[in-house]
């Protein structure tokens, strides 16, 4: 009987001895496959004895070699991985849809096993990208943060805002955006935090916060 056994890594020089989990590659796992029917795949359904029904479930047993086009919830109940289904747009970027695939027919075993796949690899690619683009959002809006604080500190006229106070970690500056005001922390940058501490040290004194009063 063929095998395949994970080797849990632990430091041998404190003596812990080596557990071992061993897979049966021969066995499957129970999964719940779900799909939608078309109203063409709904006759279709009907003619073959079928319910029907728009939403299809059934129960696919995988083998542990598949088991990479399956997903558990944390209640322990295992899906194919039909839903959310991710697609291919018109400009080339991987879009994510909640809704498990549609057929015309119900579909054969071996077919929701390609799409489970295809789904699959596609999944991976829109994290990359949506992981991608985070870091280039937050890469943004750390220069924008620089930029504003290398423009306070070139004009010394400009104040922060009083409200939220500044202090010598942070401080909030007049922005063209609609917030009006942008924050700018000394964790960015030295520019920032030079500003940080210039807008403390030339806060109003005498400022009661939460108050007009001068």
């Amino acid at each position: 009987m063929d095998t395949v056994t994970a080797f849990a890594q632990h430091r041998q020089e404190f003596g812990t001895p080596i557990a071992t989990a061993t897979i049966d590659a021969n066995r499957t796992l129970a999964v719940t496959a779900t799909y939608l029917l078309s109203e063409e795949g709904r006759k279709s359904s009907l003619l073959a004895g079928g319910d029907g029904r728009a939403v299809q479930e059934l129960t696919v047993q995988v083998p542990t070699n598949r088991l990479p086009l399956v997903s558990v919830d944390a209640n322990g109940v295992a899906r194919q991985r039909l839903r959310p289904r991710y697609e291919m747009n018109g400009e080339q970027q991987v879009v994510r849809i909640d809704a498990p695939p549609t057929y015309d027919s119900p579909p054969e075993i071996e077919d929701l096993f390609r799409e489970a796949a295809r789904n699959h690899q596609l999944e991976r690619a829109f994290e990359t990208d949506r992981r991608s683009a985070k870091a280039r959002r937050r890469e943004a809006d750390r220069e924008r943060r620089t930029r504003l604080a290398n423009a306070f500190l070139n004009d010394p006229a400009q104040r922060a805002l009083v409200h939220p106070p500044p202090t010598s970690k942070r401080c909030y500056l007049a922005t063209e955006r609609v917030s009006r005001r942008s924050l700018v922390s000394s964790r960015v940058s030295r520019a920032t935090r030079t500003t940080s501490m210039r807008a403390f040290r030339s806060r109003p004194t005498g400022l009661t916060v939460g108050t007009s009063t001068l």
